[in-house]
């Protein structure tokens, strides 16, 4: 008799402990009030198919080349009909911010210039030999030409620093920068300097903040326009579409190149969008 009452009370405890995970689950899974201006962006984002990837492949004398973040390669993804671009940005030792990425040898990539350099010999040369360098403030100029060009900007010196100068510089562009909070604690003191769209890159954050039931917790609690996550991170496709629908905001992927990869993604409705180098593509579709 004590047996079975033991038994009883065991699968009795049981029962309870998977009603409050489904419970849990449950609310979780609800769906959050997202603000319509975010809302729009998102069918805009999805329309356009594309974020062009740190400028996108521009034309030079060495051939096609990426990773450029320079003048021609804005002027490049923008002629083309692309209005969603990611340009890097980082502080250089005398505070200038420059749009460019390096690495420990190289201030930005295809100048040389070494990186304790500054912003004026930065501004002074020419990526590649022939390219023309920006800084934010050109960056701004071109944006505020451009009003419906959208930029997320990649930090690569401290994001929080970087976030608060162009709110401070440009706060009339708030609403064409998209920006990223880099750690899940960065979300709440950039909301509170005024941008009203944010994404959150998953390859960012902590190893304990990616699985699904942290980022679903993280997406009930922050409106987000969409989560940025490794191409391949959620794969096959039926563990990609269950974890977008659990977590509960759209994916963009980053980065895909090849066009059949694109037209896949985007045509059954695997993400939001992708992050691409090519500027010649339209929901996947080769220009011509």
């Amino acid at each position: 008799m004590t047996e079975n009452k033991n038994n009883t009370a065991f699968f009795l405890s049981l029962f309870g402990i998977s009603l409050l995970l489904i419970l849990f689950l449950a609310v979780l899974m609800i769906p959050q009030q997202t603000d319509n201006e975010i809302l729009k962006l998102r069918e805009m984002m999805a329309n356009d198919g594309h974020i062009i990837h740190a400028g996108g492949f521009v034309d030079t004398k060495a051939g096609m080349l990426p990773y450029t973040n320079s003048l021609e390669a804005l002027e490049n993804l923008y002629a083309r009909g692309n209005r969603f671009c990611e340009i890097d940005l980082q502080e250089t030792a005398d505070g200038m911010i420059i749009c460019g990425h390096g690495d420990e040898t190289e201030l930005v990539f295809g100048t040389g210039l070494r990186p304790g350099a500054t912003g004026e010999e930065f501004m002074k040369c020419r990526i590649y030999g022939e390219l023309t360098p920006i800084s934010l403030a050109g960056l701004a100029a071109f944006m505020r030409e451009k009003q419906d060009l959208f930029v997320i900007p990649d930090v690569k010196s401290d994001n929080i620093r970087v976030c608060r100068r162009i709110a401070e510089e440009f706060p009339d562009l708030k609403k064409q920068f998209i920006v990223q909070a880099q750690l899940p604690e960065e979300y709440d003191v950039i909301r509170a300097m005024g941008f009203p769209f944010i994404v959150y890159p998953i390859f960012k954050t902590p190893d304990s903040e990616r699985n699904v039931l942290s980022l679903t917790e993280f997406v009930r609690r922050h409106e987000l326009v969409a989560m940025v996550v490794p191409n391949g991170y959620y794969m096959p496709d039926l563990k990609l579409r269950l974890a977008e629908r659990i977590i509960g905001v759209p994916f963009v992927l980053h980065t895909v190149n090849d066009g059949w990869e694109m037209d896949y993604y985007l045509s059954h409705g695997l993400a939001l969008a992708v992050y691409t180098d090519r500027t010649d593509c339209w929901n996947g579709t080769e220009e011509g």
